[in-house]
């Protein structure tokens, strides 16, 4: 059958995200194996982020998929 408008509509909003591949703790430093990218409705940060949050800390924690933002994000630590 055809795809409906309301489809396509619905479509449009479904984008790669960023998720937390396992749960993660608040404090615990992000590595790549602990990200996975979904097409989800939600907002979240794209797949080509990944390299700007790996060894980031979270602030809080994280369930399996759901999506990473930066205000899940401690800042960056500076090495005066």
């Amino acid at each position: 059958r055809p795809i409906t408008r309301e489809e396509m509509d619905g479509l449009r909003d479904e984008v790669p995200v960023l998720v937390a591949a396992r749960r993660l703790e608040p404090g615990e430093a992000i590595v790549k194996a602990d990200v996975a990218v979904r097409i989800l409705r939600r907002r979240g940060l794209a797949p080509f982020m990944l390299e700007a949050i790996a060894g980031r800390k979270l602030r809080y924690g994280l369930d399996p998929g759901e999506p990473f933002s930066f205000g899940f994000l401690k800042e960056p630590e500076s090495h005066d």
